[in-house]
């Protein structure tokens, strides 16, 4: 299955790069329209820099003003919002999905209060942010968010906290220099508590051929946890293409730490389009687990996602998938369906 996946990569990547730009060449759609299924503002304003239509107009010049690429004086943007969480999860309390194992012939029933517990989950996220302009189309951006979500059929809650700090500096010729810092604080109340650190920085740059824009960002990472870190480099790519929609994907490797269970490598890929109408993205994702043992065996995790977004109105976004875990340890092996309606955030 990881071989028919990488082929499958492989091939979306050359359609994206090579054979579906020169589909875009003769379609009739402009990238821009495409561009606005993607999730990258940068790549939106590059496609529509290049005669906008005059109705894209606003749009536009609040795109340049947040990217701070005026003469004018940029003042600290705040902005809050809060939204609510709808979503079915099957592993709500971060536990183990297996109910049973075998070690020397022997066979061990695992504890109820240790399984796997899923369902419906309520809840809401705030996030707070503060945008500060120190140079032309540079701006150093703070981020704050926490959630609460409970799963009522099981009386269950958990709670997230977090904060970054990003600094985009923009070096000409659309070219940006990236750099974030991010604190991950979860909930003390799971199986495995702890408070991870993320640094990353990387050039992102844009540009054009055969009709569709490209935006492109390699990257270096470090993963902080425990007095432990986790070296990775990844590079991350999008495009709006004509006539096929918003196309990405992106890879990272990451150092294997044998006490730490964490992702080691990561692949991407997906794609936005109108689809009667509606925008909608289908996303394909495989994750690689490693580090940690099973007394004394060490554990391999290799997580199969598929999912798909649809646009269901002006206010709401319905996402379904299908999760697969297949693991060294038969007693982590998962596989269930996802499902979620992302609605649209009240902004203070």
């Amino acid at each position: 299955m990881i071989q028919t996946f990488r082929r499958f990569f492989l091939a979306w990547v050359v359609c994206a790069s090579l054979g579906c730009a020169a589909h875009a060449a003769t379609g009739t759609s402009a990238a821009w329209s495409e561009a606005l299924h993607g999730s990258s503002d940068r790549l939106l304003l590059y496609a529509l820099s290049n005669n906008p239509p005059a109705d894209a107009r606003p749009l536009m010049a609040s795109m340049i003003y947040d990217l701070g690429a005026t003469q004018a004086p940029l003042p600290v943007r705040y902005n809050w919002e809060i939204s609510p969480i709808l979503s079915w999860d099957g592993n709500f309390n971060n536990r183990t999905p297996g109910k049973s194992f075998n070690i020397a012939g022997f066979h061990f029933v695992v504890d109820p209060e240790s399984r796997a517990v899923g369902g419906l989950v309520l809840g809401a996220l705030t996030t707070a942010s503060a945008k500060w302009r120190y140079r032309f189309a540079s701006t150093l951006t703070l981020t704050g968010w926490a959630s609460a979500e409970t799963l009522p059929e099981a009386d269950m809650s958990r709670k997230g906290l977090g904060m970054s700090l990003c600094a985009s500096d923009y070096r000409g010729d659309w070219i940006w220099f990236d750099a974030c810092v991010q604190q991950r604080i979860l909930d003390p109340a799971l199986d495995d508590p702890y408070g991870e650190t993320r640094l990353s920085a990387g050039p992102t740059w844009l540009s054009k051929a055969k009709g569709a824009t490209y935006e492109m960002a390699p990257h270096l990472g470090l993963n902080l946890q425990e007095g432990q870190s986790r070296p990775s480099v990844g590079l991350d790519y999008s495009a709006a293409v004509p006539d096929l929609g918003a196309t990405n994907f992106s890879i990272e490797a990451a150092k294997h730490i044998p006490d730490w269970h964490g992702v080691t490598f990561s692949a991407r890929a997906g794609l936005a389009r109108s689809v009667f109408r509606k925008s909608t993205a289908i996303n394909l994702q495989y994750d690689q687990v490693t580090g940690g043992r099973f007394f004394g065996e060490p554990r391999r995790d290799n997580v199969f996602t598929v999912g798909v977004n649809r646009r269901v109105s002006d206010q709401a976004t319905a996402s379904f998938g299908w999760r697969r875990v297949k693991s060294s340890v038969g007693l982590y092996d998962e596989a269930g369906f996802t499902m979620a309606l992302s609605f649209a955030s009240w902004t203070f």
